[in-house]
């Protein structure tokens, strides 16, 4: 059942806005899918059935004592008025508690993630003492909260359940001095007393699940809230466009404070290959996220052709777009499902051709099951350079009419730099190509550059012209030059 459930909130969350992952981190998610769910099948069945099964025993010898005797049905009720205002507490702290059960879990889990994903820079600068200090942080505050929790928890039931064995001892005073005045008989005394007790029982044992009950409702919120996401509206696909150029008319858009783009237009014909250019935060990257539908734009249109892309189902564009960043991720599976992912009923000569076209055949034969050799996880087992080989087999399998790239040879030496660059020109053939320049020389045969700045096209044209105009880009040529002049003494 907790698979089922699990597979159910995958789905949920890959139907999610991008949106919400800005605003949730990945502990919090783990903890919500691990976690919350294995908590909830561990106690739910058993507390429920403590619960149920208490008040009902409850209910009825309750309405036993109210039809036998309705006096000493009141004073039943009297003497467990007390209990009755500490079940109201108990709910009131099992709420709280949960909630900081959560917190500390979720920043637990985003603690140790971090460390994990970070062990190796924190290696690299003699840093692990000072960066363990968070998880160490972490571990004892979720050992202080533990502790504030469990402390909650007994504090609460054992003061309920002193207080319901004190109404019992007066319960059977009530009874004992309503057989010693006459008022009861002694069968009637001991079934009255047999009664009480079972009553005062059965309300013991559900109201001491409460505040679980309560600590499991929190969990169930912050499931529900996953559940309740807005999902992508279901669109039917519309036809194919005409044509694969892309336009931007009179972008804006924002990530919540203040404007990325602002009333960006321009228009990369098909078959072209345009590169966006300009300063760290000047919005290249959020035109590559709007491209493929990652995000809408709050205002303007992005087209697709004759189409604007919000007329299209996400999973439409998609499949026109292929795109190969520099920060590359392979899943852990095989080098074949790796390449196969953006196409998975490709056959295995599809992938053995796309891996050849890439320039990684050869690696791939070189390791110990070939195609079937696992990748490990992000691919960490591979290099940079042979994992952004990868990718970009993955994406000529896929074979989509426009390819983005955030500039994949940046990063990596000259011999697999050379064997990338020649994977892309394959890649590139006859497509629309949307590039990320970091290294402005590796730009110099694109049809156009795009010079971004704060948000807006600054200047537009080759880059022979651009280069003439002694603008921005030729400001930023220049840098880029001095740069690859340099050298490490």
């Amino acid at each position: 059942m907790t698979a089922k459930e699990r597979l159910r909130l995958g789905g949920i969350l890959k139907n999610a806005p991008m949106s919400f992952f800005d605003t949730h981190n990945l502990g919090d998610l783990s903890a919500c899918l691990t976690t919350d769910l294995s908590f909830i099948e561990m106690y739910v069945m058993f507390i429920l059935d403590k619960v149920v099964n208490g008040f009902l025993m409850t209910a009825v010898t309750g309405i036993f004592l109210f039809v036998f005797d309705w006096q000493i049905a009141l004073a039943a009720a009297a003497v467990l008025a007390p209990s009755v205002v500490m079940f109201v507490v108990l709910q009131k702290s099992g709420k709280t508690l949960g909630s900081l059960r959560q917190n500390t879990q979720a920043e637990l889990g985003a603690a140790v993630l971090e460390y994990a994903q970070g062990i190796m820079t924190a290696k690299a600068y003699g840093m692990k003492g000072r960066r363990a200090g968070r998880i160490k942080d972490a571990f004892h505050n979720s050992n202080e909260h533990s502790y504030c929790v469990e402390r909650g928890f007994v504090r609460g039931v054992s003061a309920f359940q002193v207080l319901v064995h004190l109404a019992g001892c007066a319960m059977v005073l009530v009874v004992s001095f309503a057989a010693l005045f006459g008022k009861l008989e002694i069968s009637s005394y001991f079934m009255l007393l047999v009664a009480s007790m079972t009553m005062f029982s059965g309300f013991e044992q559900s109201v001491s699940k409460i505040p679980m009950l309560r600590i499991m409702e929190a969990s169930l919120d912050r499931l529900e809230r996953i559940v309740n996401l807005p999902q992508e509206e279901l669109q039917k696909e519309v036809p194919p466009p005409e044509r694969f150029d892309i336009s931007f008319e009179g972008v804006s858009f924002s990530y919540g404070k203040g404007e990325v783009l602002k009333n960006l237009s321009f228009h990369i014909p098909e078959h072209s290959t345009a590169a966006l250019v300009g300063r760290s935060g000047s919005g290249k990257s959020t035109v590559m996220k709007l491209i493929p539908r990652f995000y809408d734009c709050g205002r303007g249109s992005v087209r697709i052709g004759n189409v604007d892309i919000r007329d299209m189902p996400r999973s439409q564009v998609f499949s026109y777009i292929s795109m190969v960043f520099q920060n590359v991720y392979l899943f852990e599976d095989t080098i074949a499902n790796n390449i196969r992912f953006g196409k998975p009923e490709a056959s295995m000569e599809d992938v053995i051709e796309a891996a050849r076209k890439a320039h990684c055949y050869d690696f791939i034969m070189k390791t110990e099951k070939g195609f079937d050799t696992m990748v490990g996880e992000g691919g960490h087992t591979l290099s940079g350079g042979q994992k952004q080989r990868i990718s970009i087999a993955r994406a000529i399998l896929k074979d989509a009419p426009i390819i983005l790239l955030d500039e994949a040879t940046s990063s990596v030496d000259p011999e697999n730099e050379h064997l990338i660059q020649q994977a892309i020109n394959q890649l590139v053939k006859n497509k629309t190509v949307v590039v990320i320049a970091h290294n402005l020389s590796a730009i110099r045969t694109v049809d156009k550059v795009l010079v971004l700045d704060e948000g807006q096209l600054l200047e537009e044209g080759d880059p022979s012209s651009l280069l003439q105009k002694k603008g921005l880009y030729s400001k930023l040529w220049g840098m880029s030059e001095k740069v690859s002049r340099w050298n490490a003494t």
